[in-house]
């Protein structure tokens, strides 16, 4: 053989990309709308757990289901009429467009 060193790379390469794609695991598809529910309530731990080998005991569950969920909670939230100012009276200023006291001339 005139490349055995490519040879045994390729080999190696191949065998490790056939192994990894026969351990694949398809996600499934999650119904935003319950999701959505379960984080204003505050009842993440309800909602299907995405990885099975995380026991509902375990001291990172609750942590590795926001994680998870994240992103579904934060959209409730900002979407949530708790999030709202409880005082109308209350507003926000608009940005300034003035530069600060100490960038003008």
């Amino acid at each position: 053989m005139k490349y055995p060193i490519a040879l045994s790379i390729l080999v190696v390469l191949l065998l490790g990309l056939g192994h990894r794609s026969s351990r694949a695991q398809s996600t499934p598809e999650i119904d935003s709308k319950p999701v959505t529910a379960a984080c204003v309530s505050d009842q993440v731990e309800t909602l299907p757990v995405p990885f099975p080998d995380l026991p509902t005991d375990h001291w990172a569950f609750e942590a590795v289901m926001n994680l998870y969920y994240g992103c579904f909670a934060e959209t409730s939230q900002a979407n949530s009429p708790e999030a709202a100012p409880s005082d109308p009276a209350v507003e926000t200023a608009p940005p300034s467009t003035e530069p600060p006291d100490e960038l003008q001339p």
